[in-house]
């Protein structure tokens, strides 16, 4: 992709669309990395739950919940 000036950018795409790819690759960016940091191991099959709490990017602020889930533990009692 090439680079326009940020006033061009803005003039031609609505903000809305901006923000929410902004958000998106936020999330995409940072959820890797908190899952990690956690130590959590995600059911493979489900997706996460993702809800933005703020996005102000005169503020520099990106906050949002993930739900995440867990694969059930099991565990079999003696007989």
């Amino acid at each position: 992709p090439g680079h326009a000036p940020k006033s061009m950018v803005e003039k031609v795409v609505d903000p809305r669309e901006l923000y929410e790819v902004a958000a998106d690759e936020i999330v995409r960016s940072t959820f890797e990395k908190a899952v990690k940091e956690l130590g959590l191991e995600p059911d493979g099959g489900v997706r996460p739950s993702v809800e933005l709490k703020e996005l102000d990017k005169d503020k520099g602020v990106a906050e949002y919940t993930a739900k995440v889930p867990l694969p059930a533990k099991i565990e079999l009692a003696e007989y």
